[in-house]
């Protein structure tokens, strides 16, 4: 299991032996990644989600104006005021669910094609020279 290799990984790692090159997922049936790819996919992209929410939030800003009525030599006075700016709440969320969702296929289709080049390499030839 994975994540037997990474706790080997560590001990290896303090005594000072190269791990750089052990593949953790490498032995993983495709059932095992796959299954392991749909409880996991979900949850990634909520926190990339949320990461995503809390930096178009952080998007926000003000600055002050001061526009003059006229020739400096009149007296018509200046409008003053502030200008902000930030992401509507609405667009933010649909921002947000469109990266989370995205987020959860891009996984799925790491592991799919993953999956096919590991174990079904010679079918995935086949159905490229029959195009």
């Amino acid at each position: 299991m994975p994540h037997e290799i990474y706790a080997l990984q560590n001990v290896a790692a303090h005594l000072g032996i190269a791990t750089s090159q052990w593949g953790a997922w490498d032995n993983m049936n495709p059932e095992l990644k796959q299954t392991f790819i749909d409880l996991a996919a979900p949850y990634l992209a909520q926190y990339a989600g949320e990461a995503l929410d809390n930096l178009l939030q952080s998007y926000k800003g003000a600055f002050p104006y001061s526009i003059p009525l006229g020739p400096p030599d009149w007296s018509l006075g200046k409008i003053n005021g502030v200008f902000t700016f930030e992401i509507p709440s609405s667009i933010r969320e649909q921002i947000v669910t469109s990266f989370k969702e995205a987020i959860k296929d891009l996984l799925r289709e790491i592991v799919r094609l993953d999956n096919y080049n590991d174990y079904q390499g010679d079918e995935l030839l086949g159905i490229l020279i029959n195009l």
